[in-house]
């Protein structure tokens, strides 16, 4: 190890050194020698060797050419606090680039199904038409029940102080279980109806703005429900 000598010629002499001693370090800059490492210890002094210092793995180090001008420099060796937060921020950036990419093939799709607001409302009503139908049909069905049950009601009259025949009771607990369904589905299909009036307001939001010119990708990520 040499200390307090001046740079070049410890560079000098190094390098005359590494031509014999030296030959299994890889060539880092064709055309120029072998590399001479330098570093400083933990009390200050240089180090100079013809391959990578491991003393000073955690404290980063100089590649030098063989006149002592730089050639790299070799950064410090990462903790695993370092490392774990340089992974998770390749990741997010990672993440953030796929979620962009995401949004421009949504946005350039929604275009393309819509070219206009006209256009978009049309296709509001079209997605509401099938709920609307599935609302009427059991509207309809809960009409002809209820037709059912008040004469199941004026049958069961007779039986007032007497013991209802089965049939008739098991025909009034099918009627109530036939009733309640269609209720639910008239309240599934409502909420359905919500869910695409949403759906649809978020899209003429999005839409307004990229019909206005804002490139695809530029106005937000992909809405979960469309995922």
């Amino acid at each position: 190890m040499l200390r307090a000598q001046p740079l070049v010629l410890t560079v000098m002499l190094i390098g005359m050194a590494s031509v014999s001693g030296a030959a299994d370090v890889p060539d880092a800059a064709p055309g120029k020698g072998k590399g001479i490492f330098t570093c400083r210890d933990k009390q200050g002094n240089p180090i100079l060797r013809d391959r990578p210092i491991a003393e000073c793995l955690d404290s980063g180090q100089d590649e030098r050419n063989n006149d002592g001008s730089p050639r790299r420099q070799l950064t410090p060796s990462p903790t695993p606090d370092e490392a774990a937060a340089r992974e998770a921020e390749a990741q997010r950036q990672r993440e953030a680039k796929a979620a962009r990419a995401e949004a421009v093939r949504f946005d350039r799709l929604l275009l393309v199904r819509h070219a206009d607001e006209a256009a978009h409302e049309r296709a509001r009503q079209t997605a509401l038409d099938v709920s609307r139908g599935a609302m009427k049909g059991s509207e309809q069905r809960l009409e002809e029940l209820q037709v059912e049950r008040r004469r199941l009601d004026q049958e069961a009259e007779f039986y007032k102080r007497r013991s209802m025949p089965d049939k008739l009771r098991q025909d009034i607990a099918n009627n109530t279980a036939a009733a309640n369904a269609q209720r639910q589905s008239m309240a599934n299909q409502a909420s359905e109806m919500q869910r695409i009036n949403q759906k649809f307001d978020a899209e003429r939001e999005r839409l307004r703005k990229l019909w206005k010119g804002a490139e695809p990708g530029s106005v937000g990520p992909v809405p979960a429900a469309d995922r």
